[in-house]
């Protein structure tokens, strides 16, 4: 390879691990495979879905994270999940709400009655308040 020239390999490594653009949405393409299921048609070698068990061996290289075997599941491999609400800490932050939903910050009572009158007025639902039915 050429010095300077793009690598796409680690490219496309910085983009799974969330080191792209934060407005990019990047999912996941790996699926995490359960340890010895190319191994043993009882775990999978033969089944089109294949449930994913923690290694948990001693000696287990792939939950030393070893190079050269698969990767196991840790923070950061969630797929980004497509809606994305705000958090509300005043009346301010509610005016200026473009969404109809929102979530409520941890506020006093009071504030937090009066967030909730507006929200009420102005036909925003908070998803962490429960209405009452009386």
């Amino acid at each position: 390879m050429v010095a300077g020239a793009q690598n796409p390999y680690v490219d496309q490594a910085w983009a799974i691990f969330g080191k792209a653009d934060p407005q990019e949405v990047v999912q996941m393409s790996k699926e995490f495979k359960r340890r010895d299921s190319v191994r043993y048609l009882k775990l999978g070698k033969k089944k089109s879905k294949v449930p994913w068990r923690k290694p948990k061996g001693r000696d287990n290289k792939m939950r030393l994270s070893r190079r050269g075997y698969p990767k196991t599941v840790s923070i950061g491999c969630k797929k980004q999940s497509q809606k994305s609400y705000e958090l509300i800490h005043n009346l301010s932050e509610l005016n200026n709400l473009k969404t109809k939903e929102a979530i409520l910050a941890r506020v006093g009572a009071r504030k937090k009655l009066e967030i909730i009158k507006a929200a009420k007025e102005k036909k925003i639902k908070l998803l962490n308040v429960k209405e009452n039915k009386k």
